[in-house]
């Protein structure tokens, strides 16, 4: 999986901001701010990468447990994946 072409991030302030951009505006129900975790998360997602690789790479970073890693990690993809932010490969 990897971020959709249509997605831009932002940073706004403090605040990281993404959102799905249509052919002339954005549609103001796909915009989510992003906290460190999600930020991370599409970094990584701007090249394709696998849930697992995900997770690997992320216990890596914050030295969570892989059980932890995996129960947000997929929550947050999944939630993306509904919103248009996510893609399959």
């Amino acid at each position: 999986m990897k971020l959709n072409d249509a997605v831009a991030v932002r940073k706004i302030g403090n605040d990281t901001i993404a959102f799905v951009v249509g052919e002339s505006r954005v549609d103001l129900r796909q915009i989510l701010r992003l906290n460190p975790m999600a930020e991370w998360l599409f970094g990584r997602l701007s090249t394709p990468h696998t849930e697992d690789e995900l997770v690997e790479a992320f216990v890596a970073e914050y030295g969570v447990t892989a059980e932890a890693a995996r129960k947000d990690i997929s929550e947050f993809l999944q939630n993306c994946a509904e919103l248009g932010f996510i893609e399959d490969i």
